[in-house]
């Protein structure tokens, strides 16, 4: 049997990879679920498809606006501490849209501008944690050079949480109440 290909594997052999990669996981995977359950949400607060677009719309039109400040942000701070601040505002986040339902005083209005905030969260998270990718491997050349390319073939990165083990998907599945998902991964691990 031949040895195992390079490229990713040869990045695992990385500790700060390994950290960072699963941290990265975990918090994609939460906000993705956060999203399906804002969605989730509005649906049933209003039985509204345009309000469901409207909340979709609003969590991610910050992306494209604030990209290029974001990038700028990301350029001249420092990058582990924006990503440790973005994951704490996660966590915030997600504690008041959790504690606003649970409490009943959750209003579409009030979804929709939380669906805004995650949105302009991750707008600087994004932009922060790919190029912490590049600073990881800055002793390993040719790692470094892959790590380029998957930043570049992964750009619109959320999609990728959708590959989601059965186990996580399961629970998302049998959390019928959405405060229960927004409350699922308020404790996002920080990427160190």
């Amino acid at each position: 049997m031949s040895p195992a290909p390079d490229g990713i594997f040869r990045a695992l052999r990385h500790r700060n990879f390994r950290i960072y990669l699963s941290g990265l996981v975990l918090s994609l995977i939460g906000t993705w679920m956060q999203n399906t359950a804002q969605a989730w949400l509005v649906y049933r607060l209003t039985k509204s498809e345009v309000l469901l677009g409207t909340t979709y719309f609003a969590s991610h039109v910050p992306v494209l606006l604030l990209g290029p400040i974001a990038g700028l942000v990301a350029d001249r701070f420092a990058r582990h501490r924006i990503v440790t601040v973005t994951q704490a505002l996660f966590l915030l986040q997600a504690s008041l849209l959790a504690w606003l339902t649970l409490s009943g005083r959750i209003t579409v209005e009030i979804v929709i501008l939380m669906a805004a905030v995650l949105g302009t969260i991750n707008a600087f998270d994004v932009p922060a944690r790919q190029s912490m990718l590049i600073q990881i491997f800055e002793d390993d050349k040719p790692q470094r050079l892959e790590s380029l390319e998957l930043i570049e073939a992964r750009s619109p990165n959320p999609q990728s949480a959708r590959i989601e083990p059965t186990t996580v998907r399961d629970m998302r599945q049998a959390a019928a109440d959405a405060a229960r998902v927004f409350t699922l991964f308020m404790d996002r691990p920080h990427v160190s």
